[in-house]
């Protein structure tokens, strides 16, 4: 629980267990949990979402997997002169954005990736959906896309979108409604509340509160969606055309619930 938080694991334990299998958790995994859980008794918010900044308005993205939340953040700013914030990950204490710029999913985007080796995977993937995350090269780093002046370190959010698969439709999204949503997508990134590590360790040090940490969660992410402008679902059959709409979307007026 201090400003150095330290865990102690086995090498082998290391070196094998780089997944989640059952109660077994990568050190990576812990991880993520510790720190979910540690910046949120501080305020903070870890978010699920990609983010970028266009004129005067900076919009978080979420969605889920596979939906086209990185895609869409990454055409934003390579074909419509977006700032990058965020492609898969970033934190939040219910007014800003702040940048963890280097999580690098584009691997998995076959518009960002064009060869042939590429196209068979995501057709693989499609099949067998766990083939997602096998890897034989190394990921980009955001750079490779973006120019180093482009990338943003923290930007207040002006807009939230929760995109979606379907008939293609924009409409004005409930603020309650948009919290259980993000909440529901946060849940596949961040396992905190599920983290054998964190649960063992509460058991006897019940300062750790993880059920205080959960209610924080909820907190930030309502803050967020007060404090925005305009939160909207946006739905779309083919995901390369969410871009250019969310620039659209984010450089129109605000409009009331139901206007749409």
């Amino acid at each position: 629980m201090s400003e150095e938080p330290k865990i102690t694991f086995n090498p082998n334990y290391y070196k094998f267990i780089t997944h989640r299998i059952m109660n077994l958790h990568s050190v990576g995994y812990i991880l993520t949990d510790l720190a979910t859980l540690l910046l949120l008794k501080k305020g903070y918010a870890p978010i699920h979402c990609s983010a970028f900044k266009k004129g005067d308005a900076a919009v978080a993205v979420f969605a889920p997997p596979s939906t086209g939340k990185t895609l869409s953040s990454m055409m934003a700013c390579m074909d419509h002169g977006a700032q990058f914030i965020a492609e898969d990950l970033a934190i939040t204490d219910g007014t800003k954005i702040y940048s963890v710029p280097w999580t690098s999913t584009f691997r998995f985007y076959s518009n960002m990736e064009q060869s042939t080796a590429s196209k068979m995977k995501n057709k693989a993937v499609k099949i067998l959906p766990p083939l997602e995350y096998v890897s034989f090269s190394k990921a980009k780093p955001v750079t490779d896309y973006v120019d180093t002046g482009s990338i943003l370190d923290e930007e207040i959010v002006t807009h939230v979108a929760i995109l979606e698969r379907g008939v293609d439709e924009v409409a004005i999204q409930d603020d309650a409604e948009a919290v259980r949503k993000m909440l529901n997508l946060n849940r596949n990134a961040f396992h905190y509340l599920k983290s054998p590590f964190l649960t063992a360790y509460e058991f006897f040090n019940p300062e750790l509160d993880i059920e205080h940490a959960a209610a924080q969660e909820k907190a930030v992410l309502t803050e967020l969606i007060s404090n925005s402008e305009k939160v909207f679902s946006l739905k779309a059959e083919n995901p390369t055309d969410y871009a250019h709409i969310l620039v659209e979307q984010i450089q129109a007026p605000a409009l009331k619930l139901g206007s749409i």
